[in-house]
């Protein structure tokens, strides 16, 4: 999960004459994504609030069942003129019922759609700052490996250097201080060289940490890259930033699930109307007696209004 605007920026810098044996940014980003644990917590969080939905809608679509009751009869009775009796019973019922008007579960549905927009928002901010890790680290390495090379670099000349004062030195053309003063000089480059060498291995350690495995070559930026120059005015981009920022969109719809959830709540007190279809056979009446098997079909308008609740 992408976005596309962030392959094209990776491809203004990145040398694409290393694209085949190093690792560009962009490739490095997608690595991060498959292992970074905030992005998969993430992803989790849009797919729970998926299936809520899906469960909060499903609560408005009919709801059907079915019941079946199999009994052992015995009636005794206190009279004697009336004969005890010993029956098997049976009833099966199928139900049907269809939500007309219940203000609790469309307030649920409701926050239930809003609760995937903030999950999806948060997402988003997530990856956003994700990209921010990978690209710090991602330039830390390379300026690390950058700062080697130059030390690299800097090594063999001092050492060319030494050992051609060393040997003016043995013909007695120098004098001992400037042999000593290249001596350590060599030793405060190799010093340095060792340190550079600690912290370049340090900052891909440090990127490695975000993709989950270790990083090879990287691509260098490319030598012709220049950033745009960014124009208008800072209330411009700041009015920008407010209107498109992920984590304040997920905020945004934080405060909608909230007030989703006052009406879910509130809802409790309305009434609920569902439309019930029904159908009975039975051979079982009143208070278990025996009774001739009859089927009954049944269609009404079930109508709820709580008065109190104790309270609650």
């Amino acid at each position: 999960m992408i976005p596309r605007a962030f392959f094209g920026l990776f491809s203004l810098f990145v040398s694409s004459t290393a694209l085949a044996q190093s690792s560009t940014l962009f490739d490095v980003y997608s690595q991060a994504i498959e292992s970074d644990p905030r992005v998969k917590i993430a992803q989790l969080q849009v797919e729970m609030g998926k299936a809520q939905q899906d469960s909060a809608f499903g609560a408005l679509l009919p709801q059907a069942s079915a019941a079946a009751q199999l009994s052992k009869n015995d009636v005794e009775f206190d009279a004697d003129s009336e004969p005890d009796q010993s029956y098997d019973g049976e009833r099966y019922v199928f139900q049907v019922r269809q939500t007309l008007f219940n203000w609790q579960a469309l307030s649920e549905r409701a926050k239930a759609e809003k609760l995937v927009a903030q999950r999806e928002a948060e997402l988003l901010d997530v990856l956003g700052m994700l990209l921010v890790d990978v690209s710090q680290r991602y330039f830390d390495v390379l300026l690390a490996d950058g700062g080697v090379r130059l030390l690299e670099d800097e090594m063999s000349l001092v050492r060319q250097q030494l050992e051609e004062t060393e040997a003016l030195y043995d013909r007695n053309l120098v004098p001992v201080t400037d042999f000593l003063e290249t001596q350590a000089r060599m030793d405060s480059v190799q010093t340095q060289l060792i340190e550079a060498k600690n912290d370049a291995a340090l900052s891909r350690e440090e990127l490695s940490a975000l993709t989950g495995s270790e990083v090879g070559e990287l691509a260098p930026i490319r030598e012709d890259f220049t950033p745009p120059k960014l124009s208008n005015v800072m209330e411009y981009w700041t009015a920008l930033s407010l209107e498109n920022n992920a984590l304040l969109d997920s905020r945004r719809e934080a405060v909608k699930v909230a007030l989703e959830a006052v009406q879910e709540q509130k809802g409790g007190h309305y009434p609920t109307v569902d439309l019930i279809l029904s159908a009975q056979r039975s051979d079982i009446g009143f208070d278990n007696q025996a009774s001739p098997q009859r089927d009954t079909e049944y269609i009404g308008i079930d109508i709820n209004l709580p008065i109190y609740s104790g309270g609650s």
